[in-house]
C-alpha cells in the first residue's frame, strides 16, 4: 500500500483515474469523477470487469439491432426503477459489482419472459 496519488488520464467517456502503480497486486484501482455528485467511483478489476458485463447486457435493451426492446430514455427509466436507484444517480459506471450483477438478472429476465411469452 501507499499514499501516492491517483493520475488522471483521459479515456473514451472522459477522464478517469488510476494507481500511479497500476500493476501492483495491492493497488487495482480506477475510478472516474462524476459530474453528477462530485465524488470518484473507484472500483478493483472485478468491479470494472463486472460493470462492463452489466452494460454489455442493459445496453442490449436500447441499442439497435434484433434485441431493442426500448427506447435509451426508457432504458434507464426501467433501470432505475429496477434498482431503485433514483434517475439522476443510476450509473452502470458508480455501481458496485453486486449491483451490476442485479442488472444482469434483470435484463436475462426480460429476455427469458419474453421468450416464454412468445
Amino acid at each position: 500500500m501507499h499514499n501516492l496519488r491517483m493520475v488522471q488520464r483521459d479515456g473514451r467517456f472522459g477522464p478517469y483515474y488510476v494507481c500511479p502503480y497500476g500493476d501492483a497486486a495491492q493497488c487495482e484501482w480506477m475510478g472516474a469523477f462524476s459530474e453528477f455528485d462530485g465524488r470518484f467511483h473507484l472500483s478493483d478489476k472485478r468491479t470494472r470487469a463486472a460493470r462492463i458485463a452489466a452494460h454489455a447486457h442493459f445496453d442490449r435493451l436500447w441499442k439497435k439491432g434484433q434485441d431493442k426492446r426500448m427506447c435509451r430514455a426508457s432504458a434507464y427509466a426501467w433501470l432505475s426503477t429496477t434498482m431503485g436507484i433514483p434517475p439522476a444517480e443510476c450509473h452502470i459506471g458508480h455501481m458496485s459489482r453486486e449491483l451490476c450483477e442485479a442488472v444482469i438478472r434483470a435484463v436475462r429476465r426480460i429476455y427469458r419472459d419474453q421468450k416464454e411469452s412468445a
